[in-house]
């Protein structure tokens, strides 16, 4: 049976047409059946308002710090109200690569990194491979990995620094424990220093 246009045949459900209906542009706004905003549009919006707090934060705790030392290192700076007193060019840069200690420290931090990245990574990976087995206590040794990643830098480096000292020290404890000397100075050696961090 013919229906003319825009009349609907008994029983029929409008609202399931109106849940199924495409979105159409009204005044340049994609909107539903209903004169809705689409349903695309909104997610949209819901998924930047969950995530701007995220980038607000790490704007002001990433971007905004890397931007300011890059404007300040071509200034002279007043110490005590980090002001600028004036631009200077490229003066902090020209006077850091004249000094004479400048390629010691360019290798030895090239080499820090280098070390550090590579070591990070080995053990990172062989600690993976081994939390991929199926061993008793797999689970409790899955805590006590993961568990740093709860602690706050600062207190870890803390906890390693005492881990480090000569005399009170568990690194030196240890030591003793097995018959060295354990009076190693972890950090005040210059050849053991840079390893120990």
């Amino acid at each position: 049976q013919n229906y003319p246009p825009g009349v609907l045949p008994p029983g029929y459900r409008d609202d399931a047409m109106t849940q199924t209906a495409p979105a159409k542009v009204v005044r340049g706004r994609r909107v539903d059946r209903a004169g809705a905003p689409s349903s695309k549009r909104r997610e949209r919006g819901l998924a930047i308002a969950m995530v701007l707090p995220a980038v607000v934060i790490v704007a002001g705790v990433y971007a905004y710090p890397a931007v300011a030392t890059a404007v300040y290192s071509f200034a002279r700076l007043d110490v005590a109200t980090f002001g600028i007193e004036r631009f200077v060019g490229l003066s902090h840069y020209l006077s850091a690569i004249q000094d004479p200690a400048f390629l010691s420290i360019t290798l030895r931090t090239t080499y820090f990194g280098i070390a550090l990245t590579v070591t990070t990574i080995v053990f990172s990976f062989l600690i993976a491979l081994l939390l991929n087995q199926d061993f008793r206590g797999r689970g409790i040794v899955r805590v006590v990995v993961l568990l740093p990643w709860a602690v706050p830098p600062i207190v870890g480096g803390v906890l390693w620094v005492q881990m480090f000292h000569a005399e009170f020290g568990f690194i030196n404890g240890l030591i003793r424990a097995f018959g060295g000397a354990g009076d190693i100075i972890w950090l005040g050696r210059p050849d053991l220093a840079l390893h120990a961090v």
